[in-house]
């Protein structure tokens, strides 16, 4: 019994490290760098249209999205944040600087159109909601 509790604990400390391992690499080394590549937004006017853009590729034009380039958020957003405003009306900040890019749009959408705003789940956000904006924000495609 207990080489089975061993083994039992020996796996979940592997899954684990897995998944910080996974976890660190999605969402920091993998962003940071494609970011740097991605297309820049200079202008709010740019900002709009690449939305508009984005929204269209998303399949969600019906929703209204008010974006804006910010110079500071909380810390515990890093580069973008969107918000309900009610019904189909959204607002989105980025945070002006290495964040202001097309994936950072693209991710914030993302989370618009999977109404991933309303999960209060922190561990469903983060483990299900939060590594598919990033991995839609990388490829720009969806499975439904």
């Amino acid at each position: 019994m207990k080489e089975e509790l061993r083994a039992l604990k020996n796996s979940c400390i592997n899954i684990g490290l897995n998944l910080v391992a996974i976890y660190s690499l999605l969402f920091g080394a993998v962003p940071f760098t494609a970011g740097l590549f991605s297309e820049k937004i200079r202008s709010q006017t740019q900002l709009e249209q690449i939305v508009n853009e984005e929204k269209d590729k998303l399949g969600i034009a019906n929703k209204v999205v008010t974006p804006k380039i910010v110079e500071r958020m909380p810390s515990w957003y890093s580069a973008g944040r969107c918000k309900s405003e009610g019904g189909d009306n959204y607002s989105l900040n980025l945070v002006k600087g290495i964040s202001n890019n097309r994936l950072a749009v693209r991710h914030e959408l993302y989370h618009i159109k999977y109404h991933n705003l309303k999960d209060k789940s922190w561990a469903k956000y983060f483990l299900c909601c939060e590594p598919a904006a990033v991995i839609y924000s990388l490829t720009g495609s969806v499975s439904d």
